[in-house]
């Protein structure tokens, strides 16, 4: 029998097992086709209008989707300059104005304007003698003429004995207010008539003119035997009163006159010198206005020059133009006709400040893209170029005021945000530097702020409408949003879109605002909105067009929606023998829509000590096979635990009874409960049956565990009859349920025992309180009075036991009327506590009273001050970064009136967080330092968070602007100091040295670590890191790094966390001044020199270049000898010497004096000219004779008679050519006749 009993319940477990495994993968395929058909979109429009706000809706199903803004104006500004070197004027200067460029205005700069001017005053003496002076030696020999109109006469009297030394001359002190010109060139001269009258020449005797400046002089004389007579004669000398060593502006001294080098006798004649025309004229640099007129051939309009200061002046032009195609801007550059003057420019600059405007682009077209988020990021591109010739290139962004340029990336993918201007919040125009701005597409990146400031849903709760983020069945809900009330929200639309859990579309509309507030819909959770976490996604921006968007809100936030649930078991109570198959069922339901609740976790612990999780039958069934192979004999129980997300937890203790059997004898109670009053007695008959005969058994021993008095009565029948005392019970005073087990035994039958419970119920009474709600402060004490009396008689019950619980200390105190508790908060936290009062007494029902006491925080208060300066909440601080900042702060306590000690005060800011210290009682204190690692550039919001047990949690907010620490940089060129702007002067190939310090103002420290350049015009220096934070560099001026004239350039000092910092420096760069050593014939040739020479010589001129500054002798460069008309190039050899031999023809030369000099020509070298003289005389010719062909010498006597034939030979011998030569013209003159000798063969 019990074989088969245990095959059946196999048999039936296998079986079920089995249809478990089929329900199973049919409810997997039915799972899969239900999600899949739910996962349909399901659209909905408040205003009933899909297509209105297609764009603005597009795309919000993620917050960093990129949308498009309006594009960002663009001012990109250049210098454009051109450098002309005219040899003369009129010329004609021009600058490229490209297309889309527009030129604001135009300076034209003069470098080096010189013009020769004659400095002498009353050098023709039109008007008498002044300023003129005469000195002499003895004014009785060379005696001083009145004054004739229009000259001045001299006369050395005859007969005279002069002594070396002895002079007559006229003087005149002037000054020279000009500096001289690079290629100073001066002449001096006079006009002399001679007249001697037969007298005798006198060759130690000279006519003169001199100039003495700054006490080196020079002159010009000629000798009275050399002085042409009876004709007016210019007499002068030319000459480099640079290479002289003559500086201007300087006092000069001119004389003109006589002066005697070897004692002499003047002669039986007087003779007279007359002096006219006395001049000076030099090339310097003028310091007035309106020499030169600049002339705009574009609208015909002439402009002036106005002068700076010697030799530099500029015309300004202020006129705007632009193009629609590449053109030139011409101007011609001639002399002012007022001045009669020789006037020259080295170098014209003409240089234009020009701008072109355009817009910033994205994905090519004239945009701005965003994406949303907690704040919004903007994102467009600047197409730089850079055109050749436009320099000093910057730029100008105009930016919405609400905008934080985070980046700004060039065109090499290169950060430039800390090298530019105007980046951050409330300013309108970023500008990109010069020496920054590169060719190229620059990324600017942007964040603004986010608009909306909340977005929520609102549940209504049958009165009103409140904030939830969870939401169940049958609820009613909102969607409510706020802008921000800083902007105008006139004529904008606000959008809202709620997504299924699956991501499909529940819900969207769009809606005109006519307040900072909006609310979408009147929902309801019915059973089209299945559990899970809802997306919604609220979208304003300041324009419906893109074109003119720049301001974005954006808020993004889920809810949940849950279901109630049910968890019962299929079988409560189980009974099994031990190792018999065991299968346990619970049944896991959503209680809103009367569903199952599939997959989810459902766990099961029991008394047996099994625990796991159940697996899912299907149906909202869930199942777990329970091995009982060794169980002992006994009853068990199953609690379990079911989830699932979005549906509320269950948990069931001893849900599942198991009952674990053995025979023979089993108990069978007429009751298994039994009720009784108090001091009386409860009867409850059991009958004893065999478990497999399920038949009484009699007779058998029956007993229990009841400890106050009880009976057994013995029917015969198997049946008992059990007699229970309730003398003095229930002893708590209140219903109480007695368990009480049942023992039998029985010789062959083993034994067994079975419960049943006794309910003993006491007198009915009531407790009640003065007060069951509470609401105070923690540390404050509270009373209440408690009454006890029989219910229905209202009779008061005295001499109770009165207890208390309560989570900190009390007292009880018993009065006539009552009991008053009086409650302590002591200890406890905020929060709301309950208290139990129970009141006994024996043969009574206890009395209970429940008192709820809410337990409230203290409130606090807080002050705080930054650097001993007291501030207020949401106060803003600037600071730099690098400084120390001391912060001191003190807590309140509002109800207790008193400042706290203790409990833990700390800062917060982005990823920072520190403690303060309490550094006297109640003084809580902390000192930081702004860093760049803890901190940002702008502003950076900080909390303080005070806590403390029983206190409220007080956060005090304000707010850092922290800025770059300002840099200061001291600068030396050559160990030399200068200040800003310095204008530093040096020769090409000159060596340099830079230095420079970084002084940090906040800090008042000198810097190291950072990076210096120097940045010239179309380069840069890096200045390294030497000693003491001295940043140093020593570099030559090459042409390389530096032009001709003014170059301006700076040093650039970077340091992370302080202000990029410039200097700027003006470098005048001039051509390095060049000597020349001259030999001619192998003889060393001072300037000026007179070399006397015959036609037909050879000339042979050797040449060397010296650089003064370098103190090298020059190669490569370019010699030419300019004599009269003619030019000659003179090359290079060896050891830097320029040689050539020249011969003297009358191609080149004339009789007497030739003027020339050599120039020599070397880029970024001055041009150096090396004037002298050649005195060419005719070349002596020798006559061989013979006469009647016989050889004679000159002055030889030839006798002959009348009649006779003379047979006249001659040849004529050049001793320089040594040569005889031919084509001359050789006559025979005797007395007053003459003849042709005509010339014959060799």
């Amino acid at each position: 029998m019990h074989l088969k009993y245990h095959f059946n319940k196999k048999l039936v477990f296998l079986v079920s097992l089995a249809f478990l495994l089929i329900f199973i993968e049919i409810f997997n395929v039915a799972q899969f086709v239900f999600i899949n058909s739910y996962s349909k979109d399901i659209e909905y429009n408040e205003n009933g209008n899909e297509g209105n706000y297609r764009e603005f809706n597009n795309g919000l199903n993620t917050a960093s989707q990129d949308l498009k803004g309006r594009a960002l104006s663009v001012t990109q500004h250049a210098t454009i300059s051109n450098t002309f070197f005219p040899f003369s004027l009129p010329t004609n200067v021009s600058f490229t104005l490209l297309e889309e460029w527009t030129s604001k205005n135009v300076t034209i700069s003069y470098d080096e304007v010189s013009h020769k001017t004659d400095w002498i005053i009353n050098g023709t003496f039109d008007d008498g003698e002044s300023p003129w002076e005469y000195f002499g030696t003895d004014p009785t020999k060379i005696i001083h003429k009145p004054w004739q109109p229009e000259n001045l006469e001299m006369m050395v009297e005859k007969n005279q004995v002069l002594s070396s030394g002895a002079y007559g001359y006229f003087e005149e002190n002037i000054t020279i207010i000009e500096p001289s010109s690079t290629n100073a060139i001066a002449t001096l001269s006079m006009d002399y008539l001679y007249s001697l009258a037969g007298g005798t020449e006198l060759p130690n005797m000279f006519a003169f003119v001199s100039i003495n400046i700054g006490g080196i002089s020079k002159n010009t004389s000629v000798s009275f035997i050399d002085l042409v007579e009876e004709s007016w004669t210019r007499m002068s000398i030319n000459y480099d009163i640079n290479l002289a060593g003559q500086v201007l502006p300087e006092n000069a001294t001119i004389r003109a006159g006589i002066y005697v080098i070897n004692d002499l006798n003047t002669g039986p004649k007087e003779h007279y010198l007359s002096i006219d025309n006395i001049q000076f004229a030099v090339w310097t640099k003028p310091n007035k206005p309106n020499l030169i007129i600049a002339n705009d051939i574009e609208f015909d309009q002439d402009y002036s020059y106005e002068n700076i200061t010697f030799g530099k002046g500029a015309t300004f032009i202020n006129v705007e133009r632009s193009r629609a195609e590449n053109s030139e801007v011409e101007f011609t550059i001639s002399k002012n006709p007022v001045y009669t003057e020789d006037i020259s420019v080295y170098n014209i600059t003409i240089v234009s400040e020009s701008f072109k405007k355009f817009n910033s682009t994205q994905n090519g077209a004239e945009s701005s893209t965003y994406a949303t988020g907690s704040q919004i990021n903007w994102q467009t591109v600047c197409s730089f170029t850079i055109p050749y010739g436009y320099t000093s290139n910057w730029a100008e962004i105009v930016k919405p005021s609400d905008w934080n340029v985070t980046s700004l990336l060039d065109g090499y993918n290169s950060e430039k945000i800390g090298s530019c201007t105007g980046y951050d919040l409330g300013s309108e125009k970023l500008t990109i530097p010069k020496g920054v701005l590169n060719p190229g597409l620059w990324t600017l990146q942007a964040i603004s702020q986010n608009y909306i400031l909340e977005g929520s849903v609102n549940v209504y709760n049958g009165t009103a409408y409140e904030n939830k983020s969870r939401i169940t069945f049958g609820d009613t809900f909102k969607i409510n949003a706020t802008i921000d009330n800083s902007i105008s929200y006139q004529s904008t639309f606000m959008n809202c879109s709620i997504e299924f859990p699956n991501g499909s579309l529940y819900y969207q509309a769009s809606k005109e605002l006519n307040s900072n507030d909006i609310e979408f819909g009147s929902f309801i959770i019915d059973k089209n909105m299945p559990v899970g976490s809802y997306n919604v996604i609220l979208l304003w921006t300041n324009n419906l067009s893109y074109l003119y968007r720049d301001k974005v809100g954006y808020f993004q936030f889920n809810f949940n929606i849950w279901h109630h649930t049910n968890l019962t078991p299929v079988e409560s109570y189980i009974e099994r023998v031990s190792g018999e198959p065991l299968l346990i069922r619970v049944n896991f339901t959503d209680y809103d829509l009367n569903t199952y609740v599939d997959f989810a976790t459902v766990t099961y612990n029991s008394t047996l000590g099994m625990s796991g999780t159940m697996v899912y039958f299907g149906s909202g069934i869930y199942v777990a096979d329970i091995d009982t192979s060794g169980v002992e004999i006994g009853e068990y129980y199953f609690s379990f635990n079911a989830s699932k997300s979005f549906y509320e937890n269950q948990t069931k203790l001893n849900l599942i009874q198991l009952n674990i059997i053995e025979q023979p004898l089993v108990l069978e109670f007429s009751s298994r409960v039994i009720n009784a009053f108090g001091n009386s007695h409860a009867i409850c008959r059991v009958t004893i049956k065999g478990e497999i005969s399920n038949t009484p058994v009699p007779p058998a021993n029956v007993s229990t565990d009841w400890d106050n008095g009880y009976s057994v009565f013995d029917y015969g029948n198997g049946t008992y009859s059990l007699n229970f005392s309730t003398n003095a019970l229930p002893i708590g005073g209140v219903i109480e349920a007695f368990e009480i087990e049942v023992f039998a035994n029985k010789t062959n039958f083993g034994e067994v025992s079975d419960f049943i419970t006794l309910i003993i119920q006491p007198i009915h009474t009531l407790a009640n309180a003065n007060s069951t709600n509470i609401v105070t402060y923690i540390n404050e004490n509270f009373e209440v009075k408690v009454n006890y009396t029989v219910e229905g008689s209202g009779e008061l019950i005295s001499g109770g036991l009165c207890t208390v619980t309560w989570e900190s200390t009390y007292e009880i105190t018993n009065v006539a009327d009552g009991i008053i508790i009086t409650y302590h908060t002591t200890n406890l936290n905020i929060d709301v506590y309950n208290s139990l009062i129970r009141i006994t007494k024996p043969g009574y029902e206890d009395a209970l009273v429940s008192i709820t006491a809410v337990i409230n925080e203290q409130e606090t208060n807080m002050s705080v001050l930054v650097n001993d300066i007291d501030i207020a909440q949401n106060s803003l601080v600037e600071l730099y970064f690098r400084e120390s900042v001391n912060l001191t702060a003190r807590v309140f306590a509002v109800q207790e009136e008193t400042y706290l000690t203790g409990g833990l005060l700390s800062i917060l800011s982005n990823n920072y967080q520190k403690v303060f210290t309490e550094s006297h009682p109640t003084y809580f204190s902390l000192i930081i330092n702004i860093d760049g690692k803890n901190f940002s550039s702008g502003l950076n919001s900080i909390f303080l968070r005070y806590e403390k047990q029983n206190y409220t949690t007080f956060i005090f907010t304000f707010q850092f602007f922290i800025r770059a620490q300002n840099v200061i940089l001291d600068v030396k060129i050559n160990d030399q100091s200068i200040l800003e702007n310095t204008l530093i002067e040096a020769y090409y190939k000159e060596s340099m040295n830079i230095s420079c310090k970084a002084f940090a103002e906040i800090e008042e420290i000198y810097l190291s670590g950072g990076v210096v350049k120097l940045i010239l015009a179309s380069n840069e220096i890096i200045v390294p890191e030497v000693t003491d934070f001295w940043y140093n560099k020593t570099f030559s001026i090459s042409a390389d790094l530096f032009s001709l004239g003014i170059n301006y350039a700076y040093l650039k000092f970077d340091l992370e966390n302080y202000t990029t910092t410039t200097f700027s420096i003006q470098f005048y760069i001039t051509e390095q001044t060049i000597s020349l050593e001259v030999e001619i014939d192998g003889n060393s040739t001072p300037e000026n020199s007179l070399i006397e020479k015959s036609f037909k010589e050879n000339i042979s001129i050797s040449c060397r270049a010296f650089a003064e500054t370098e103190a090298i002798y020059l190669p490569g460069g370019t010699l030419k000898l300019f004599i009269g008309i003619n030019q000659f190039n003179i090359s290079e050899t060896a050891n830097y010497w320029y040689n050539r031999t020249i011969g003297i023809s009358s191609n080149f030369f004339s009789t007497g004096i030739n003027y020339a000099y050599l120039k020599f020509e070397l880029t970024n070298y001055t041009t150096t000219t090396y004037s002298f003289q050649f005195y060419i005389r005719e070349q002596i010719v020798s006559l061989e004779v013979e006469i009647d062909g016989e050889y004679i010498p000159e002055n030889f006597l030839i006798e002959k008679s009348f009649n006779n034939l003379i047979s006249v030979s001659c040849r004529a011998f050049a001793e320089v050519e040594t040569i005889y030569l031919t084509g001359g013209n050789l006559q025979l003159f005797i007395g007053a006749d003459h003849f042709n000798i005509l010339e014959t063969v060799s």
